[in-house]
């Protein structure tokens, strides 16, 4: 596959609520992937979205974490104009 690589493609099929992490993690590791998702039961929805959610967060820590700090400088600020 190594040798292969620039011209290696690959399709993959999961759950719906997992094709985004999943191609994250094959472009991570150099994959030319498209996922394909497969219909999820809506009784498991928020669940299993809540769950991937959190998982991409903790993934992508320092996104979330300046993101927070943005919210929270914005609040600061808008507190001392009172």
């Amino acid at each position: 596959m190594d040798q292969m690589m620039s011209q290696y493609r690959v399709i993959f099929v999961t759950n719906d609520y997992h094709v985004f992490r999943t191609g994250t993690y094959a472009k991570q590791v150099g994959l030319k992937a498209d996922g394909v998702g497969c219909k999820t039961a809506f009784f498991y929805w928020p669940n299993a979205f809540i769950r991937e959610y959190i998982a991409i967060i903790l993934k992508y820590k320092a996104v979330p974490i300046v993101l927070f700090l943005l919210w929270l400088a914005g609040t600061v600020v808008s507190m001392l104009n009172f």
